[in-house]
C-alpha cells in the first residue's frame, strides 16, 4: 500500500513490538508480523528491465517463428507463399 518496490518476507513468530504500531494494525484487521526487507528497489528494477529487453527478443523470434510455420503450411496444402 505505500508504493515502495521490493522484495519482502514477513518473519514468522515476530511481531511488531511498537504497542501503537501494533493496536493500529489490529483495529484494521492487518497481520501484526514484522515484515523484513530482502531486496531493495535496485533490483526489482534491473529485473523488469531484463524482462522488457528479453520480451521483446522474443516477441520478435515468436513472430518470425509463426510466419515460418504459415509459409510451410502454404506450401505443404499448395497455397500461395
Amino acid at each position: 500500500q505505500s508504493g515502495h518496490t521490493g522484495v519482502f518476507q514477513r518473519v514468522p513468530d515476530e511481531p511488531y513490538k511498537e504497542q501503537a504500531f501494533i493496536e493500529k494494525r489490529l483495529s484494521k484487521k492487518l497481520d501484526i508480523t514484522r515484515i523484513r526487507k530482502k531486496i531493495g528497489p535496485a533490483v526489482p528494477g534491473i529485473a523488469h528491465t531484463v524482462y522488457e529487453d528479453e520480451k521483446e527478443e522474443f516477441d520478435s523470434m515468436f513472430e518470425k517463428h509463426i510466419q515460418k510455420q504459415i509459409q510451410l503450411q502454404l506450401k505443404k496444402y499448395g497455397g500461395k507463399t
